[in-house]
């Protein structure tokens, strides 16, 4: 059992590790042939200015060119994109969270009990 919880404690952490590089990793798009620095989808979630330069950008660039479709602004591609890369970031994170409470009920639940001590022997 201890086996058992040491591999689900393992798979665990790398779970959350690989949601938090998932999550602070920068997406880029691309928008009317320019490139567009989104930021990360965990900066996204603490309200950075992100969001503020995505509404500047999408302004700017609807009122030069009217014919960029909605979806393809910058203001809603680098939402959809973050919350995209955010979906796995909390999939991963709710596994790794699962995975170390398994372990740690695999870890109490196989401990070896110990056997209680046989009454002395009396003397014949």
């Amino acid at each position: 059992m201890r086996r058992l919880a040491l591999l689900s404690a393992v798979l665990g952490v790398v779970a959350l590790a690989a949601a938090a590089v998932i999550g602070l990793v920068g997406v880029d798009i691309d928008v009317a042939g320019d490139s567009y620095d989104c930021g990360s989808a965990i900066g996204r979630l603490g309200g950075d200015d992100a969001e503020q330069k995505w509404a500047e950008d999408s302004f700017l660039l609807n009122s030069d060119t009217g014919d960029i479709p909605a979806d393809d602004l910058p203001q809603r591609a680098c939402k959809q994109e973050t919350d995209d890369q955010l979906t796995f970031v909390f999939i991963l994170g709710a596994v790794g969270v699962v995975l170390l409470v398994v372990a740690v009920v695999l870890f109490f639940v196989g401990r070896p009990r110990r056997a209680p001590a046989p009454p002395p022997r009396e003397p014949v």
